[in-house]
């Protein structure tokens, strides 16, 4: 207080406050009415977390599985993902000096899948190899037995 008896403080208006601040910027959210279904939030310890995968998803499509190493579908190293609905086979073709770099994807859905088998081949270095109609996948043992059991169990589902 000053020799006046009045208050020195300076009043902060609601405006300089930031706690009202965030208040009005979560109402102005609020009344967009533009709203993007296909944005959905994905927890940061999801497994598809900052992958870009996310931007390939359906509503309600949930990834069950993916592959710990990568996986080479022809001579493309690719990252495996089962969701409830696909199998999705993913990578990022670099561009520009791998500065950017393009996604790619192929997807097969799981009530489409006609036959699938696993088979392991090599003497010395081994490879496994999970068939999908006519497209083979191979990989790391592991990764590929993961793989088949995990569509083998989303596949009734």
């Amino acid at each position: 207080m000053d020799p006046q008896g009045k208050s020195s403080e300076k009043k902060v208006s609601w405006i300089q406050n930031p706690d009202r601040m965030g208040k009005v910027d979560a109402l102005k959210k609020s009344l967009n009415p533009r709203v993007d279904a296909m944005k959905i939030p994905v927890d940061p310890t999801s497994r598809v977390a900052h992958t870009g995968l996310e931007k390939f998803l359906f509503l309600g499509e949930k990834v069950m599985f993916r592959t710990k190493r990568q996986v080479r579908l022809g001579n493309q190293k690719r990252i495996a993902y089962v969701t409830n609905k696909r199998l999705i086979l993913y990578y990022q073709e670099p561009v520009m000096l791998g500065l950017i770099r393009n996604d790619r994807m192929d997807d097969f859905s799981l009530e489409m899948i006609q036959r699938f088998s696993i088979s392991e081949e090599g003497v010395i270095s081994k490879k496994f190899i999970l068939k999908i109609d006519e497209v083979a996948i191979t990989g790391d043992r592991g990764d590929i037995l993961e793989l088949y059991n995990t569509i083998r169990r989303n596949r009734g589902s």
